[in-house]
Order: C-alpha cells, then sequence, then structure tokens
C-alpha cells in the first residue's frame, strides 16, 4: 500500500524553508494546512521513491478541496529517489491543481474490499461516510463512466 509517511517531516520542513507558517498535519481533506503572506492554504502532500515521475492517485475528497479553493491549493510532490535511507536528494515540487489536470487520467472507478481471511465473516464495521457498493450502484458508476468516456 502506498503511503505518504515517509515524506511528510521533509515536506513540513520544505514548507517552513519556503515562507509557511502555522503549519497543520489534518489529514483530510488533505495533509496539510499552512499559512503563507497571511493567507491559508490546503497542501496535498504526494510522495514518490521514483526518481523519473510521480505516481499516484487523488481521491476525489481532494479534487474537491481544490476545485473549492483553486487560489490557495497546492500539491507537493516530494521525491526521494530510492526511498528515505538512499542516498539520494530530496526533491520538491509544488504543483497547482490546474497543472496536476495536465498529467491526471480518469481511470475505471475502484470498488475498494477488505475481505477477512479467517472463518468469522461478519459485516464490516464502515465509517459513516462509506458508500456501501450494491448491484444499483454499481450499475449507476458503470453508466456515469461510460458517458464521461463517450
Amino acid at each position: 500500500m502506498a503511503t505518504d509517511t515517509d515524506g511528510q517531516e521533509p515536506a513540513k520542513q520544505h514548507l517552513v524553508n519556503s515562507g509557511y507558517t502555522q503549519i497543520k498535519q489534518i489529514n483530510h481533506p488533505v495533509d496539510f494546512t499552512a499559512v503563507k503572506d497571511g493567507k491559508l492554504y490546503y497542501i496535498e502532500l504526494k510522495y514518490t521513491t521514483t526518481p523519473k515521475k510521480a505516481f499516484g492517485n487523488t481521491p476525489m475528497t481532494e479534487w474537491i478541496c481544490a476545485m473549492e479553493n483553486p487560489d490557495n491549493f497546492l500539491f507537493l510532490v516530494v521525491s526521494k529517489p530510492g526511498g528515505k535511507e538512499a542516498h539520494s536528494d530530496w526533491n520538491f515540487f509544488f504543483v497547482t491543481p490546474k497543472e496536476m489536470l495536465e498529467y491526471s487520467y480518469i481511470s475505471p472507478f475502484k470498488i475498494n474490499f477488505h475481505f477477512p481471511l479467517t472463518n468469522s465473516r461478519n459485516p464490516p464495521n464502515r465509517k459513516s461516510t462509506t458508500i456501501v457498493p450494491t448491484f444499483e450502484t454499481l450499475d449507476k458508476i458503470a453508466r456515469f463512466y461510460s458517458d464521461l468516456k463517450n
């Protein structure tokens, strides 16, 4: 499972070095909020250990925040080729939502699952915000995706 954990502290330090203050790790709808020049920013961390391209995904909740805050939302792409223990440099890129869209695409929607590998098959304890899939919701998603492609 991909995680941005190794990039969190270096990202915070880069924000400080870039003139941001009041940095708070909020994790929802984005990773951080921070203030620069009296303006509150929403900052979403994208961490990679690959040397040439960052690959990942951005949940719709983050895009909603970006759309609601177009002038004060940034992606912070943090790159450490080989991982945090590697003898490579940390690299940081502030990316606007508009620029990130240029490098993004919508793949077929995914339905996540957590299937228990034990004999106990109790229903999962879902968050109140979880959309529980049914064949009806899957059909709606399939039709919506088809409409987007056409």
